[in-house]
């Protein structure tokens, strides 16, 4: 089953961003069906002999209206066996056997040059139909940049081409570009998601999770693009991203992770898509998520809301957000980690109080489907602390917050006698242990 999400945009921006750290990714050039539309200096390294990168995104090329093509590049470096790249060129009718064309033309780069021209040869291809454009490594380890690539028409001038991408073999050694263009050319094309540094996006249980966000420069066209999950035994968790959304955000966690993921791929396809497709990326990254949330009338009761309200610690046990509000009543819980499902929220997890609407400023949580939500009654910015081996929670406003002494109430007086201990909680003299009294640690013996 494909789950379904739609992020929602909202009042995200009164809450204050995470601290957690923003990762960016790409697509990698392990595809197939697909590929990235770039017009230069792309550096290619092969990984395996016969390595190909189409150097077309169009095709087939028509020989009645184009003689040849002519390939600018750069950066020379053969491989160990002094093997380098070669021009092919395929028509006719493919074997999927043999993986190769009937027709089919091999033209050699010279490494110690930067450019080369080939001329059509008609009487290799008897339709006049060139179907496969590729720039081929004889070899492992061999390097070069593709600059730039042009068709020739009959009357001399030139066509420059968009390339269209690795298909496979291949690595690119070039920083990807923040904003790209890719094409899906078949049914269930894909892409796999990557480090910056080419690494897997794995993910071991238990205790880790991710949330991923793709924000796109176009709302998307149909219904057909799609995250999939990808463990031992093949696709396990899939994340559809419906027509007309630009930005889309998904969590990989406990709960959605039903073994070791090994990989993640950025997938187009199925009955109700449009092929082929393009999409314009404008940024794609992976935030490790916390353990705690704050949610409320002042993000938004979504998964994306939540989200937006990680909580933040340095010990794993006291754990704090900042939070602004300019209105009124403004209700809010807490909610765990593994209250995030894959795109929705699991409500039987939630973190409240047993009346709705109380105003406290500490307490005790209790967790379960109906919990109360609690309530910040004034507009203005607030510190909440959550310990979270006690349950106990603190709200502050932000002029009595400080985290001087554990993030306890000292910045603003209070009445003399009154006490708190290390949770900011008010406690009366009988209390044992540290505690705050007129801003300054005691032990109550």
């Amino acid at each position: 089953m494909k789950y379904f999400f739609t992020l929602i945009i909202g009042a995200l921006s009164v809450l204050s961003a995470s601290s957690a750290t923003i990762e960016k990714l790409r697509l990698s050039t392990d595809q197939w069906g697909s590929s990235l539309v770039a017009n230069s200096n792309v550096t290619l390294l092969s990984t395996s002999q016969y390595g190909e990168f189409n150097i077309s995104n169009t095709l087939p090329v028509d020989m009645n209206t184009y003689t040849g093509v002519r390939v600018d590049y750069s950066n020379a470096i053969t491989a160990e066996d002094g093997s380098f790249y070669q021009i092919v060129l395929g028509g006719g009718t493919y074997d999927s056997g043999s993986y190769s064309w009937s027709e089919s033309d091999f033209v050699d780069l010279d490494a110690t040059k930067n450019t080369i021209t080939v001329t059509f040869d008609k009487t290799k291809f008897v339709d006049n139909s060139i179907q496969r454009l590729a720039l081929q490594a004889k070899g492992v380890g061999c390097s070069v940049m593709i600059n730039s690539a042009y068709l020739i028409k009959g009357d001399g001038s030139e066509v420059q081409i968009v390339f269209g991408g690795v298909s496979w073999g291949l690595t690119r050694t070039d920083n990807y570009p923040d904003l790209a263009t890719f094409n899906f050319t078949n049914s269930y094309g894909g892409q796999k998601v990557q480090t910056m540094d080419n690494a897997e996006c794995t993910y071991k249980t238990p205790g880790q999770a991710y949330v991923y966000t793709m924000e796109l420069t176009e709302p998307t066209s149909d219904d057909g693009y799609f995250f999939e999950a990808d463990g031992e035994s093949g696709g396990y968790a899939w994340f559809n991203l419906p027509a007309g959304v630009s930005t889309f955000t998904f969590a990989i966690n406990d709960s959605t992770n039903k073994q070791e993921l090994k990989t993640l791929w950025f997938k187009h396809g199925g009955n109700s898509a449009v092929t082929p497709a393009t999409i314009t990326i404008k940024s794609l990254t992976r935030t490790p998520v916390a353990s705690y949330y704050v949610l409320g009338d002042f993000s938004a009761w979504t998964l994306a809301g939540t989200i937006a309200g990680a909580m933040t610690t340095t010990d794993g046990v006291k754990y704090i957000r900042n939070i602004t509000t300019t209105k009124v009543d403004q209700y809010w819980k807490i909610a765990p980690q593994s209250s995030l499902l894959a795109t929705d929220l699991d409500w039987t997890k939630m973190y409240g109080v047993a009346t709705d609407g109380s105003t406290a400023s500490s307490g005790t949580l209790i967790q379960g489907d109906n919990v109360g939500a609690l309530k910040i009654a004034a507009a203005g910015s607030y510190v909440l602390q959550l310990n979270a081996e006690t349950l106990t929670y603190t709200l502050y406003t932000a002029e009595e917050y400080t985290a001087g002494v554990n993030g306890v109430l000292i910045s603003k007086p209070v009445a003399n006698g009154e006490i708190f201990n290390l949770a900011g909680q008010r406690v009366s003299e009988s209390y044992k242990g540290v505690v705050i009294k007129n801003g300054k640690k005691h032990i109550n013996r």
